[in-house]
């Protein structure tokens, strides 16, 4: 959570790391909008993940990835 209270030290380390090159691995999207798209779908995704039919197809998924190491082990 963002505290609206910051240190000196604090203020600087954020607005330095900002200032950074950002590699968005050649998409060309800004990372202000990858941020905005990451807020929207992380909830989506978590949700998902913790019903039912998610923690089947990770199973399913899982099962499969280690059928794959035996195969190619």
């Amino acid at each position: 959570m963002f505290s609206p209270i910051l240190t000196f030290t604090e203020m600087t380390t954020y607005f330095m790391a900002r200032k950074r090159k950002v590699n968005d691995y050649g998409t060309g999207i800004p990372i202000h909008e990858v941020d905005a798209l990451a807020r929207v779908l992380l909830p989506e995704i978590q949700a998902f993940f913790e019903s039912e039919d998610g923690q089947r197809e990770f199973a399913e998924w899982k099962a499969q990835q280690e059928q794959n190491k035996i195969k190619q082990g």
